[in-house]
């Protein structure tokens, strides 16, 4: 079994880097394991996030909940997402290239 240190060095090299959306200076790292999508933000961190989201995967809708770092890259890698808002409103969450 790996260690927690092993596995903060494996997240390091293997995970995705995100800026943070209201501090430039400050970097997440997007990681996935056997749970799924991960984050090093505060927000996934307390909460494994606090916003909706849904996407296709495989023909299918699904649902999930996770913070905006995580959606940001699903849209990033080509994926369609969506944040879900109150009722049938939904926010598409457009791809960007990381600063």
């Amino acid at each position: 079994m790996m260690s927690k240190e092993e596995l903060e060095v494996w997240i390091k090299i293997l995970g995705t880097k995100m800026h943070s959306f209201t501090d430039n200076s400050k970097t997440y790292i997007i990681f996935y394991d056997e749970s799924g999508p991960t984050c090093t933000c505060m927000d996934f961190i307390i909460r494994r996030g606090s916003h909706q989201y849904e996407m296709k995967e495989d023909g299918k809708r699904v649902k999930f909940q996770s913070c905006k770092h995580v959606a940001q890259q699903i849209a990033n890698s080509g994926t369609e997402i969506w944040e879900a808002g109150w009722g049938s409103l939904k926010r598409k969450i457009d791809p960007q290239k990381d600063p």
